[in-house]
């Protein structure tokens, strides 16, 4: 909020000279849309300046399409309204695959329940990226790089060297992260966790895993019932909640709907509680998974509130 010193100056000058002062928020500012609605609702009639390393930015308009006035925009999010102030924050990583060879030109999306994407950088030569969005939770964060993925029309056709992508499901974006993010061949879909009430003290990570390996062998014959998960024996998982390492007490398999005709390889995992109390008001959980007969791996991360 503005101090009072600060309220009774701005209070006063307008008084003064007529200046009518409008709050807003850098989200306003950057909403293309907003400003659009701003500039036909007052009529402005000079080019808005917008100087985010100084308290103030002028325009000049036309009230009433006959006075010109003076507008003082204050553009610190920190002087204005709580309800209007929007925090944000940076989440930068480096996206690599599991030898750690960074992919460069990967791209990064926040998308919502629809998968629709709200936010998007392109990875540089070293795969790291730096993304600045609003502070809130997020469905998904994604991670692909459309040249090595079997399904895209940018497909370059390079057999060996496809991929398929990256996960988090639930993000949430409270704070200033590094995320490191790394994908090969399997891709960790559908994941979802919860603890069974009444019953012992672990958690249940539902999730799918598909090998592009695998999926490429049922592409060539799709008479056959689709398994693109290897079996529970060939199916290595490891688990981190908040960075530390949990056992995997179970590998349970189960079959997914998809359509009538069609059902999913899925599994249920169990693993045992972490040792070490939450610090965050969440917990973060990263599941690796690995096929041992052909070597496809994948990860995601999981927000559980």
């Amino acid at each position: 909020m503005l101090s009072d010193i600060s309220y009774r100056l701005i209070r006063s000058l307008c008084m003064e000279t007529s200046i009518v002062p409008i709050f807003l928020t850098d989200y306003c500012i950057e909403n293309a849309y907003f400003c659009k609605y701003l500039i036909h609702n007052i009529y402005i009639s000079k080019t808005i300046l917008f100087m985010h390393n100084f308290p103030f930015s002028y325009l000049t308009f036309n009230k009433n399409k006959a006075k010109a006035i003076t507008v003082i925009l204050l553009l610190l999010t920190t002087a204005i309204h709580p309800l209007l102030a929007q925090k944000r924050v940076c989440i930068s990583g480096t996206v690599t695959d599991f030898d750690n060879h960074p992919i460069a030109g990967a791209d990064v999306f926040v998308q919502d329940k629809d998968f629709k994407d709200l936010y998007h950088v392109k990875c540089d030569k070293k795969g790291q990226y730096v993304l600045r969005i609003p502070a809130g939770e997020y469905p998904y964060l994604s991670a692909i790089r459309e040249e090595n993925y079997p399904q895209s029309p940018h497909f370059n056709g390079n057999v060996t060297d496809a991929r398929l992508e990256f996960w988090s499901w639930g993000f949430i974006a409270d704070r200033d992260t590094t995320l490191n993010l790394r994908y090969q061949r399997m891709e960790v879909y559908g994941v979802n966790v919860f603890s069974v009430q009444g019953g012992s003290a672990t958690y249940q990570i539902y999730v799918r895993p598909m090998s592009l390996t695998r999926t490429a062998q049922w592409m060539t014959d799709r008479s056959k019932l689709a398994h693109f998960a290897p079996e529970a024996d060939k199916l290595k998982a490891e688990v981190t909640i908040d960075g530390e390492p949990v056992k995997v007490l179970l590998k349970q398999p189960v079959r997914e709907f998809a359509t009538a005709e069609q059902t999913l390889d899925a599994y249920l995992l169990t693993v045992a509680m972490p040792t070490k109390k939450a610090s965050k008001p969440y917990r973060v959980f990263r599941i690796v998974l690995e096929d041992m007969e052909n070597g496809d791996k994948g990860e995601a991360l999981y927000y559980m509130k």
